[in-house]
């Protein structure tokens, strides 16, 4: 009898042992051209057409679907969208899809069966923006991950992000949205994302003024915000369309010697001395534009209300 249980026993732990060995990556003929190294799967330096669908649901076929890979890399292919259910039953805990010229487009439902997994979803460098739909079905695809942490869209052709961009994203920290070409955002654009603490808009074409008021409204502070170098478009803040940002910020860079967007720091910056007190305002990066008397904003509520000139440089 002793000898039948540890004959069982053995089978079992074999048979557990034999699960656990079982390959992580697919067989490198079924997923070609991507490639699988550790816990990633790559697909890169792809030319020509690139069936990625179909490549993922036969290597859906010989892995463990329950396993989730640390990342997804989706660099400098000629694909020009990303379809619904592209990667079958591939779970990642990161997505990066970057440096892809061509690619307009990606589907919501892309990495659905990865929609509690992932954290991580990057979109960079790529031609979201320039086709309709005009956001590439990228803010849609974000709110798709209900756990995801930080998300970045940044160096594409945005030029805007629409009303209610985010839903209720409880675990999403930062937001990361440089160098497009953004001048429009939505109503309570950020409103239902609670426990945001970064958020970066800089080097894209934010206005000066004419932003929806309530854009930027939301329940917490945001504790590093950057919305410098966009030197084009912004001389100063209006207060309609930057108080509720202001409202909510921490550390806020709203200009910068780094790219010279510096700001008008007379009349139009009033409202800001009038409303926030010198600690709030010490927290505010805005340096005036070059002739003005003043350093920046904190010196100009300092020293130029009451029209003493500050000896500063």
């Amino acid at each position: 009898m002793k000898h039948l249980i540890l004959y069982f026993t053995l089978s079992a732990v074999l048979l557990v042992s034999a699960w656990a060995q079982r390959p992580v990556c697919p067989p490198s003929e079924v997923l070609w051209p991507c490639t699988c190294a550790e816990t990633s799967i790559i697909c890169r330096n792809i030319t020509g057409p690139f069936p990625i669908k179909e490549i993922f649901d036969n290597a859906s076929e010989s892995v463990d679907t329950n396993f989730t890979y640390a990342n997804l890399y989706i660099y400098y292919t000629e694909l020009e969208e990303i379809p619904e259910g592209a990667v079958n039953l591939f779970n990642f805990d990161t997505i990066y899809i970057g440096f892809n010229s061509n690619l307009t487009f990606v589907h919501p439902m892309a990495f659905n069966t990865s929609r509690t997994v992932t954290k991580n979803l990057y979109v960079y460098t790529n031609a979201i923006g320039t086709k309709e739909p005009l956001d590439g079905g990228i803010f849609q695809l974000a709110n798709n991950f209900p756990n995801l942490e930080s998300f970045g869209a940044f160096d594409n052709e945005l030029t805007s992000i629409p009303e209610n961009a985010f839903g209720p994203l409880v675990h999403l920290r930062q937001i990361n949205l440089r160098l497009n070409k953004i001048s429009r955002i939505g109503s309570n654009a950020f409103s239902q994302l609670e426990n945001l603490r970064g958020l970066y808009l800089s080097e894209n074409r934010l206005p000066s003024s004419g932003l929806d008021k309530d854009a930027f409204r939301g329940p917490n502070e945001i504790g590093y915000v950057d919305i410098a170098c966009n030197f084009w478009t912004m001389g100063y803040l209006e207060q309609g369309s930057y108080q509720a940002l202001l409202d909510r910020s921490g550390l806020i860079y709203v200009s910068s010697d780094g790219c010279l967007s510096l700001l008008y720091c007379k009349d139009r910056a009033d409202w800001i001395c009038d409303r926030y007190d010198e600690q709030k305002i010490s927290s505010i990066e805005y340096r005036c534009e070059f002739g003005y008397p003043y350093r920046d904003i904190s010196d100009y509520c300092r020293n130029g209300r009451n029209g003493t000139l500050s000896q500063s440089v």
